[in-house]
């Protein structure tokens, strides 16, 4: 039994590093979500640094970022009736567009 699988080759992904300023408290996710609404990636931080995102296929993306206070990787809603709250996403204010072979370095500051 043969099987071919092809791939497209480096240079037509794109590569991004994204660094984060005034961070309330860790951890966190940092999610990468498509024009229309769909997760493409996710990196999950309990410190400061920089989060690189490699071999992402062209387009326009947002980037959010999800302070994930019971520290159980996923974003949580809320429950009235035990008061609490849902945890907190941060969009970053602008649509990334990410092209074939090119780098992209941005800075989020979260206020």
């Amino acid at each position: 039994v043969q099987y071919k699988v092809t791939t497209r080759t480096v240079s037509d992904y794109g590569f991004m590093t994204l660094n984060l300023n005034n961070v309330a408290s860790y951890p966190i996710i940092v999610q990468l979500v498509t024009d229309k609404g769909e997760l493409r990636r996710e990196l999950y931080a309990t410190e400061n640094r920089s989060f690189e995102f490699e071999n992402l296929t062209p387009g326009k993306y947002y980037v959010r970022v999800v302070y994930d206070t019971n520290e159980n990787r996923i974003w949580d809603t809320g429950n009235f009736l035990e008061g609490r709250q849902p945890e907190q996403i941060i969009y970053y204010p602008k649509l990334i567009e990410v092209r074939a072979n090119w780098t992209l370095n941005e800075t989020f500051t979260l206020d």
